[in-house]
């Protein structure tokens, strides 16, 4: 069974435990870890706490499963992982968490036993017929290999997470505040922006040849390919893979002599010609109904460990025997196997050495932003112009969207003080576009005015203020601790 299934699989109660408790199928992201001296092995320390190997996975297969989803339910591969830089999220959103955790014990703020106990029996994944029932609990803790004890931690840091929340989550404002901020919020443009980081037009800067061969052969870079070959070897390896169907008969509190003959009965109707066939009459997976019971193409550690090892022991066009797992009784087949590829050193370190120079060549880069930046200008308004740019320089790109100075931002885009000064001159809004070109990031703006609206908006209440300010609060605050804890990371991600 896929770990994806705890996002399909709905209807199992051990998913719904998953998903929302995120109890681990421990997910081989970590790329070095230290046991620290309470005996944990971790991937980082805040302030002498440890972060933990399994807390990290676990963080990082829900960002995984998340952008999984996102892309329509398709397996994300090591180098797509790391182009979205998950690996660094996951650790990134685990430090804040400690630091702000790390903050409530410095206020007292950590839950008794009575408060940990009570959110646990609130807990929907325990309950039977509106009631905690102590064996499922107990059933579900040891098959996500997890102590009452540990389990009760983790809760009890997610109530004092509530609190912290609770704590940072309102602010009173003023009337004149409100007024000054809706004042703000009627200064508004339609906007259509692009945004692009300086370093990805490094690929456009042309090398020669003889430049990178001299690079890859001069001794004293030998150590820096090498590190950037490691860091970057993802890129660079393509992992075994399968292609399979299954067929699912799920297993069921008591029933598990049921599950094991019917399954068996479909073992011996089966055959490579009708596999799709009899999928979609008797599998109990929904995402494979009506589909063949297809998985796609899925590499090692998508799988939980008993499907994995058949899947990839089976050879091509052959049905399993039922395999047993925590989910139920599976038949696989596996149309295809697909080897691990690896790129050539030689060829890796000339593609990594291309990459230093590009980057090395900041007066041409530099130049080359300029030119980009304009042609930008000149297409952002003609729709043809611009898709094709978008396609040649994979940029950001948000169109016609609203943009004021409240929010700062045109869709997901956001811009600067200085760079919204600009924007909103003194002498009146018009149409115009804007290139603003600085620092490590290239942004166009192209602006118009707003068409009147004849329906009349409501205008933000009170609360709305409050909340954009506990936010923008709360950011502040948060950069604050973070300059002042201690963070190690131990190897890399």
């Amino acid at each position: 069974m896929p770990k994806k299934f705890s996002s399909t699989v709905s209807y199992l109660i051990v998913t719904f435990f998953l998903a929302a408790i995120v109890i681990s199928f421990v997910f081989t992201g970590a790329g070095s870890s230290r046991v620290t001296k309470s005996g944990v092995a971790a991937v980082a320390e805040v302030d002498g706490n440890s972060i933990g190997v399994d807390e990290y996975n676990r963080v990082l297969q829900g960002q995984i499963d998340y952008y999984s989803k996102m892309m329509g339910g398709k397996s994300l591969s090591s180098r797509e992982i790391e182009m979205f830089g998950l690996k660094q999220r996951a650790l990134q959103g685990l430090v804040e968490q400690k630091i702000l955790a790390n903050w409530a014990d410095d206020l007292d703020l950590y839950p008794g036993k009575v408060e940990v106990k009570e959110e646990i029996k609130s807990l929907p994944y325990f309950l039977s017929n509106g009631n905690f029932d102590l064996n499922k609990y107990k059933t579900l803790l040891r098959a996500n290999h997890y102590t009452p004890n540990d389990f009760e931690a983790r809760i009890a840091d997610d109530v004092k997470m509530k609190k912290v929340q609770q704590l940072m989550g309102y602010f009173w404002v003023s009337q004149k505040h409100v007024d000054d901020m809706n004042a703000f919020r009627q200064e508004s443009l339609q906007a259509t922006a692009i945004q692009i980081e300086k370093d990805d037009l490094a690929r456009f800067i042309a090398i020669p040849e003889q430049q990178i061969v001299a690079f890859v052969q001069e001794k004293k870079n030998e150590g820096r390919l090498a590190a950037l070959y490691e860091k970057n070897k993802s890129r660079f390896e393509t992992p075994e893979k399968v292609q399979a169907r299954h067929i699912l008969i799920r297993l069921e509190d008591g029933k598990d002599v049921e599950a094991q003959k019917k399954i068996e009965e479909i073992a011996k109707k089966v055959t490579v010609k009708n596999f799709a066939q009899m999928a979609d009459k008797y599998t109990e997976d929904p995402s494979g109904k009506g589909k063949g019971g297809s998985l796609g193409i899925f590499e090692r550690g998508k799988m939980v460990k008993e499907f994995e090892k058949v899947a990839f022991d089976l050879k091509a066009n052959t049905i399993s025997k039922p395999v047993k797992t925590m989910f139920g009784y599976h038949i696989i087949l596996v149309e295809k196997h697909f080897d691990k590829k690896v790129t050539p050193m030689d060829v890796a370190y000339r593609d990594l050495a291309k990459e230093e120079l590009q980057k090395e060549q900041k007066k041409e880069l530099d130049k080359f932003a300029s030119t980009v930046a304009s042609e930008l200008a000149s297409a952002i308004q003609k729709p043809k112009e611009l898709a094709s740019a978008k396609k040649k320089y994979l940029f950001e790109l948000e169109e016609g969207k609203d943009l004021n100075l409240l929010d700062g931002r045109v869709g997901k885009i956001e811009l600067k003080e200085d760079e919204l000064k600009q924007i909103f001159k003194p002498e009146g809004m018009k149409e115009d576009i804007f290139i603003f070109n600085s620092g490590t990031m290239l942004k166009v703006v192209a602006t118009s005015k707003k068409k009147e609206s004849k329906t009349k908006k409501e205008e933000p209440r009170q609360d709305y203020f409050a909340n954009k300010l506990a936010n923008t609060l709360r950011e502040k605050f948060m950069e604050q601790l973070k300059e002042e804890a201690t963070v190690k990371v131990f190897g890399n991600l």
